[in-house]
């Protein structure tokens, strides 16, 4: 498995820095596919040059048009789709450009509209190190577990609102972050944050890439369609 790491900048460092509504996006791990028979990274499903640390924020930022010899959504159409609602919903309550993205992907209509989203957002996963198409919330577990300063710097500076994707993260985020976070004694492992998470939001959605629907019921609201 591969060992290299992810960075998680925001989107738009300066606009995420003066938002009034931070949208902190929260993952378990990124996956960077590897070509199987040379095990060499699949470079046009990843942004940036090769020689430069893959970052979710450049990712999120660059998917719809992606800099030449890169695919379109780098290859993960699904997983953007999904993102752009998940910071779409918690931004604005709303899926208007979720939907004419869905509806027509490759027209650039609504760019302009989705780039005005994601400067409100930062995309984190708890674990920096890529892993495969799945993990297990043990292995994210014991990645935590040794590199809090990493979870720390994703709430710096603080979010307003967190959703939290995947079940692996959320079983973190709820047994370790949230507590960590929280602390204000210091432990042996850590000296703990002590944040205010008096003015934060969090909710828990289905990860990104997951094999799912999302429907409208009635009242307008959004929900995953499980069925």
């Amino acid at each position: 498995m591969s060992t290299q790491r992810w960075s998680f900048h925001p989107c738009d460092p300066i606009a995420y820095s003066e938002s009034k509504t931070r949208v902190l996006l929260l993952g378990a791990e990124p996956n960077g596919r590897r070509d199987p028979k040379t095990n060499e990274p699949v470079m046009s499903e990843r942004p940036g040059p090769p020689d430069m640390e893959p970052d979710m924020g450049r990712w999120l930022l660059e998917a719809p048009l992606p800099p030449e010899g890169k695919k379109p959504f780098f290859g993960n159409k699904r997983f953007y789709l999904h993102m752009l609602l998940h910071a779409e919903l918690a931004l604005k309550n709303e899926a208007l450009v979720y939907h004419q993205a869905q509806a027509n992907p490759y027209d650039a209509h609504w760019h302009e509209a989705a780039g005005q989203i994601v400067k409100h957002v930062r995309v984190g996963d708890l674990k920096a190190t890529e892993g495969g198409g799945s993990t297990t919330t043990q292995r994210v577990r014991e990645w935590v577990e040794h590199n809090l300063s990493h979870v720390r710097r994703l709430f710096e500076p603080l979010p307003h609102r967190v959703v939290v994707q995947g079940a692996h993260a959320q079983a973190v985020f709820l047994d370790i972050v949230v507590p960590y976070l929280l602390d204000r004694h210091s432990t042996r492992q850590s000296s703990g944050c002590g944040l205010d998470f008096s003015t934060v939001s969090w909710t828990a959605l289905p990860h990104p890439a997951a094999q799912l629907s999302y429907m409208v019921v009635q009242g307008g609201e959004l929900h995953p369609d499980l069925r």
